[in-house]
């Protein structure tokens, strides 16, 4: 059992420890710098008394100035937080990144914003590492996949004239043996291309209403009607996230027989967003349910379901199947909090 003030002593001292590790700089409206913190000179390489006095554009590139200036206007006049992610020149002429608050604190004549900011170089520098290696694999996969798909036109091509070439039934069996097994070939080389592209553009919030509506608009043969109850809904999702629609809704034009109609609803449930899209079709078999969002299950599902399920878990978005067999289907995506949200509300 923990020793209750040996606890807030530790605690004491790691509030210590923060403050030592953090940037802090008091600002003027004009953007002067009118307070230096003492952590400035181990993190910076400056003394405090060479800043002090100075403008901000001593210590942030010029780029970056009238969005700090900006920002130092807005804490000054709403009193409100900011927050952004700056980088500081170093006394030996390098860059570091800081995550920065700005905000509102009091001085005897005027108001002056106060900026506190962590350092974040490894982090930042180690996602510049992860883009660019990310950046050429996709390049590695995009130049193995186009010859691939190449090598397998010529094949085809020839396999095509072996074919018209024979009448011996046993030859003919092996030509349209190695025609299916290059099929399967290409069909994986398509698929690569679909999964590379999960996550490989940030998150972003997209109006969940349009999305679906472009996605049904996309579709070969709307002949389904589409009701749509979302309200004004916004989902940080990846932005592969219409494709998502259109392949669901996609499913439904394949394989909702008898299905009239297709609802997409919104509700919320205890903070978390719950989005449906149901239809009146035979609905899925309860052995299959789980198994609909397996890699390779099915046939001639567009986008696929597994794909599908691997875009929405980039936010922490799921989805099951939770309709009733010869009722129909229904698709449940499960938001959690803060990834969703109303707006005008």
């Amino acid at each position: 059992m923990s020793h209750p003030d040996r606890d807030s002593i530790a605690i004491y001292y790691d509030q210590i420890r923060l403050r030592e590790q953090s940037l802090t700089l008091v600002l003027t409206r004009e953007g002067t710098l009118d307070g230096v913190g003492p952590s400035t000179e181990w993190l910076l390489g400056f003394r405090t008394t060479e800043l002090q006095g100075r403008p901000m554009e001593a210590l942030v590139h010029k780029e970056r100035l009238p969005e700090v200036m900006e920002a130092v206007r807005t804490v000054l006049e709403d009193n409100d937080q900011k927050s952004l992610d700056l980088q500081f020149w170093t006394r030996e002429g390098r860059m570091k990144w800081f995550r920065c608050t700005l905000f509102r604190v009091n001085d005897e004549s005027s108001h002056k914003a106060c900026l506190q900011g962590i350092d974040i170089t490894e982090w930042k520098d180690s996602e510049s590492e992860l883009e660019l290696m990310n950046k050429k694999l996709s390049i590695l996969g995009s130049a193995t996949r186009h010859d691939v798909l190449n090598s397998l036109t010529g094949l085809f091509g020839y396999l095509e004239l072996a074919e018209g070439k024979t009448k011996d039934e046993t030859i003919l069996k092996y030509v349209r043996k190695a025609k299916a097994s290059a099929d399967a070939i290409r069909k994986q080389m398509d698929f690569t291309r679909t999964y590379q592209e999960i996550g490989a553009k940030k998150p972003v919030w997209i109006n969940v209403a349009n999305a679906v509506r472009s996605a049904y608009s996309a579709l070969s043969d709307p002949r389904i009607p589409l009701d749509l109850d979302v309200g004004e809904l916004t989902v940080y999702a990846d932005p592969m996230l219409e494709k998502v629609f259109y392949n669901l809704l996609d499913n439904t034009f394949r394989h909702g027989e008898r299905a009239t109609y297709i609802k997409v609803r919104f509700e919320q449930t205890d903070g978390m967003g719950h989005l449906y899209i149901e239809d009146d079709g035979v609905g899925i078999a309860a052995d299959e349910k789980e198994l609909i969002f397996r890699r390779g299950y099915g046939k001639n599902t567009g986008l696929g379901l597994y794909v599908s399920k691997e875009v929405l878990g980039i936010t922490g978005i799921s989805i099951i199947e939770v309709g009733e067999h010869g009722k129909g289907t229904r698709l449940a995506i499960t938001i959690p909090p803060g990834i969703f949200r109303l707006e005008g509300q």
